[in-house]
């Protein structure tokens, strides 16, 4: 049976899929996409070695098949062979005619064969992988391990083309477009002289791209990457990014909600819900910020608490005060009570009493152990004037009209009250008092003229 030939060649069916993989298919720039370098080399293997489609399979399946062509061609000639040595025996020209055909025809079989096989034979070097000369030229624009390297002493990049990468393209073929090295130690790279360099990550560097003169920092881990068929164009691919400091960019962890409401963390990010942990973990039941949350002063700032209508102690009203905080926080500096009569508040043992009336209390006084006390009068007010309610002084929002007897507020006299001069209880202005002594000189005028008869 004729082999088919055709089978040694690439159909267009696996000429697509090869086309499939092609670098082109990888992002231009793969580093700025989020490519690692990890996925990078995974991609360009996958190129010349995946199981399907990719530049090394297809050979490998043509050179399969040449094999197998071979193969059967040396089986049908080994079978003509064992023919022919017992020609002798076949009388039959028509037999021996035909056999002659079968060998012609053999023959150009064994011959087309041959020229296909030029095709195959020197594909592999002596480490049986694919000859560099062989390859298109895409293949070694993608990139190459060449080395690690973290020469401290000779760090220049035309060091670093002509001592490592050079030597390296002269062994393997190709070009040194995509041969890369992987830096080894955190170390300074001089930009030599008609060298360039794409690193958008430098301290201090503002100047567009590349950076073509000047020593950069490359970190331990970092790729070193040539990007031009000259040698001369670099760029770095970032591997490792440090933390971020209040001083320098970097890379974050994220903070936890716990980590939120702890604040005690000085590097970590707050995202959007741990920042509303630690705003919950502020408010109250009611929505309101939590009291101890809140500055003194706002706390010491006045509030009403409740109301008196009988008399009492301080101690009494501290209690009541003491409960107002438990539930609502803060200090009692500031905490009031409203009299709804008039009444008489005694001063506790410890408690002190600013502001009273009382010509036996001194102000401010240490209450004695007994019988020392105050008046509230109705809507008066008396408040804790100290955070732990143990002074305590009164707002006098109701006064006693004045008496002989007792100072008070008083309403002042008209004139004609004045003149009339019947009112216990009016305070006379100036201008009263002059109408008064004006009605009492006229009628001294009128009595002397009545006497003298002028």
């Amino acid at each position: 049976m004729r082999p088919d030939l055709e089978t040694l060649l690439i159909s267009s069916k696996q000429e697509q899929k090869i086309k499939s993989k092609l670098p082109n298919r990888m992002p231009i720039n793969p580093t700025a996409q989020g490519w690692s370098g990890k996925q990078i080399q995974k991609f360009l293997t996958r190129v010349l070695f995946d199981l399907d489609g990719s530049l090394y399979s297809e050979l490998q399946s043509k050179m399969i098949a040449t094999k197998d062509t071979f193969a059967a061609v040396f089986t049908e000639i080994d079978a003509i062979r064992t023919q022919v040595s017992n020609i002798s025996e076949l009388l039959d020209e028509e037999w021996i005619a035909e056999i002659l055909t079968k060998i012609a025809v053999l023959e150009e079989k064994v011959e087309e064969i041959e020229n296909t096989g030029g095709l195959v034979e020197g594909l592999l070097d002596e480490n049986n992988k694919i000859r560099a000369s062989l390859l298109p030229s895409f293949v070694f624009g993608s990139m190459r391990f060449v080395t690690t390297w973290g020469d401290t002493e000779n760090n220049t990049l035309e060091h670093l083309y002509t001592n490592v990468i050079a030597p390296y393209i002269t062994s393997n073929g190709g070009s040194s477009r995509g041969c890369y090295v992987i830096v080894t130690r955190t170390m300074q790279v001089s930009v030599s002289n008609g060298y360039s360099l794409y690193m958008d990550e430098t301290e201090g560097v503002s100047a567009p791209l590349p950076i073509s003169s000047g020593q950069i920092t490359i970190e331990r881990g970092d790729w070193l990457i040539c990007i031009s068929d000259d040698g001369k164009t670099w760029g770095v691919i970032n591997n490792v990014y440090r933390d971020a400091t209040i001083v320098n960019k970097g890379i974050v962890q994220l903070a936890k909600e716990e980590d939120g409401i702890n604040g005690t963390s000085t590097t970590l990010a707050m995202t959007p819900k741990a920042t509303v942990a630690v705003i919950n973990e502020m408010l109250g039941d009611d929505g309101k910020l939590k009291s101890e949350l809140l500055p003194s002063y706002i706390l010491g700032g006045m509030r009403f608490v409740t109301s008196i209508s009988e008399s009492m102690t301080t101690a009494e009203i501290q209690q009541s005060f003491e409960d107002f905080i438990d539930a609502n926080g803060g200090t009692m500096r500031g905490c009031y009570a409203i009299a709804t009569a008039t009444l008489t508040i005694t001063i506790s043992e410890g408690h002190l009493f600013v502001g009273a009336e009382e010509a036996e209390i001194p102000v401010p006084i240490y209450s004695p152990l007994t019988d020392t006390y105050f008046y509230l009068e109705s809507s008066d007010w008396i408040i804790a004037v100290d955070d732990n309610g143990t002074t305590w002084a009164v707002i006098n929002n109701t006064y006693q009209s004045a008496s002989t007897s007792s100072p008070g507020v008083v309403k002042l006299a008209t004139e004609q009250d004045g003149i009339n001069g019947t009112s216990t209880t009016l305070a006379m202005t100036p201008k009263a008092t002059v109408a008064v002594i004006n009605e009492m000189l006229g009628d001294i005028d009128t009595a002397l003229s009545n006497i003298l008869g002028v």
